[in-house]
């Protein structure tokens, strides 16, 4: 937490640094709004750079850190920084295109079907009331590419009840909502069927701690969303799978306990 400014005009110029995205150096909040604003740029550049899971909630209760000027209340599109639209300038620049072109960011979809089934669970999306904030469409690229299996890179807002948020879509799609504290962002975690992984961005250390022993997923990334060391577990939680890979324990799963119980003893023994 940190104190209220006392010069609404100094935390507006913060405000507006961090909008501007100059991230120079990390810092925790401090008792200073200009400490606060440069934590939050620090981290919202961090987190805009791991936005690509299924399923991605932001805290509503930011303007804790802003003066009561800002009169709008943080959301996952209008805020007081503007974190989704930031967001959405990062998805903007994804490039389609070659699948064998190094610059290629999304190539296309694997069949028809799939992307059929994208174009699905979006109007899904839209008949249950979710916004589009990008995309949504099947990509169009020209050239010998205009007919390929491209989607849009595609945000949808909504609530976590939406089947665009329970179900897996296996496309370009993030659905997004909100949470009011740490309690309900973990209830949102574990309302769903899957537990393969999840990511959580903080730089409050207790807080990484009680979220990853909170989140039922098999991998819990903090701060550092889709990172595979070469050794580390993986597998799910729930319908996600069972057993895990990339580690020793997983030989277990391909062997079975034998006990061959011998007696060196040239007695009898017991009864026999």
């Amino acid at each position: 937490m940190v104190d209220q400014p006392k010069s609404p005009m100094d935390m507006q110029a913060a405000l507006e640094d961090v909008t501007r995205g100059d991230v120079t150096r990390s810092a925790p909040p401090t008792a200073s709004t200009a400490g606060a604003a440069l934590w939050l740029k620090v981290t919202l550049a961090q987190g805009l750079l791991n936005t690509a899971a299924a399923r991605f909630w932001s805290d509503p209760e930011m303007p804790r850190f802003f003066p009561s000027f800002l009169v709008e209340l943080y959301s996952i599109v209008r805020c007081s920084v503007p974190l989704m639209e930031r967001a959405l300038e990062r998805i903007r620049a994804i490039r389609q295109g070659d699948p064998l072109d190094l610059a290629t960011m999304i190539g296309p979809q694997v069949s028809r079907q799939q992307i059929e089934k994208i174009a699905s669970y979006v109007d899904i999306g839209r008949q249950e009331g979710a916004e589009v904030l990008i995309g949504g469409e099947r990509a169009h690229l020209g050239g010998e590419f205009e007919d390929g299996y491209y989607f849009e890179p595609t945000v949808l807002k909504g609530h976590n009840d939406m089947r665009v948020f329970q179900e897996e879509i296996f496309g370009p799609v993030l659905a997004v909502t909100t949470f009011k504290d740490e309690a309900e962002a973990v209830e949102i975690a574990n309302d769903t069927l899957y537990g393969l992984g999840a990511g959580v961005w903080t730089r409050n250390g207790n807080r990484a701690y009680r979220m990853g022993r909170a989140i039922k997923a098999g991998r819990v990334w903090t701060n550092c969303y889709h990172l595979y060391p070469a050794g580390a577990a993986f597998g799910g939680y729930k319908i996600s799978g069972v057993g895990r890979e990339n580690h020793a324990m997983m030989l277990e799963h391909y062997s079975q306990t034998k006990n061959v119980l011998v007696s060196y003893s040239t007695s009898p023994l017991g009864f026999f």
